[in-house]
């Protein structure tokens, strides 16, 4: 589908933007309202728009896209899923009246976030920080991670293309890019399960042996300091829209 659509962008585009003019509201040559398809780095979407002003439209819509996957990392395996849930709202202006816009908007709900569940197959040496321990084959080594972003982030988005097309060019294939501001992301890091030396002695749970207590930490914030820098989330989308 990613494929149609940059088709269409690199071959139906520039006939549509150029045929388009940007007129009042009440004229009876634009659309009052338009509906689009969309693929983007926030997911599959869709969304609306609806004109302000001569040169400015209100759009909005929702981004939907669900990832999972297996990997492993010092001998624990994560079974990892990313979710990717928000609707966005943004005033699409277009200063030059052509198919040029700036849009600033915002993310009113973000539900972007990414899980894993974590294991250790019993009798399985693994890493936390500096120290090696092996999974307890009587309690394994289990436990989950997450991260999530902040609910609602502004967005800036700059790109080519009026949802809202001049009639009877009514389909129109909008590109944007741009960034979503959500701030630093939350981490989160918990392991249960008892962990034993090389040789399956002193085993004890993971989360009361003092040693291992302190390795959770450790690894915990070396994992934290490296996702906190993901401050920004960049955007790219190409869409198709059909303006009534």
């Amino acid at each position: 589908m990613f494929v149609l659509f940059l088709l269409l962008t690199l071959v139906i585009a520039p006939q549509v933007c150029s045929a388009q003019t940007f007129e009042k509201p009440g004229s009876t040559h634009g659309s009052r309202f338009a509906v689009g398809i969309k693929m983007s780095l926030l997911g599959a979407g869709v969304e609306t728009a609806t004109p302000l002003t001569a040169h400015s439209n209100l759009r909005a819509g929702f981004n939907i896209f669900d990832y999972s996957g297996k990997f492993h990392s010092d001998g624990l395996t994560y079974t990892a899923n990313l979710n990717l849930r928000s609707v966005q709202l943004n005033y699409d202006w277009f200063p030059f009246h052509n198919g040029f816009h700036v849009s600033p908007g915002l993310l009113i709900y973000n539900g972007n976030r990414a899980y894993a569940n974590l294991s250790v197959p019993s009798g399985q040496l693994f890493h936390l920080d500096h120290n090696t321990f092996r999974s307890d084959p009587q309690d394994p080594i289990r436990g989950s991670a997450t991260v999530k972003f902040r609910k609602v982030a502004p967005a800036v988005l700059l790109g080519w293309g009026n949802l809202l097309g001049r009639r009877p060019h009514h389909f129109s294939v909008p590109f944007e890019f741009g960034v979503v501001f959500h701030g630093q992301p939350t981490f989160a890091l918990n392991l249960t399960g008892s962990g034993c030396d090389a040789q399956n002695l002193g085993c004890e749970p993971i989360d009361a042996d003092s040693e291992g207590k302190k390795d959770i930490l450790q690894e915990r914030a070396r994992i934290a300091r490296t996702v906190s820098t993901f401050e920004y989330y960049p955007v790219v989308s190409v869409g198709l829209a059909y303006g009534f």
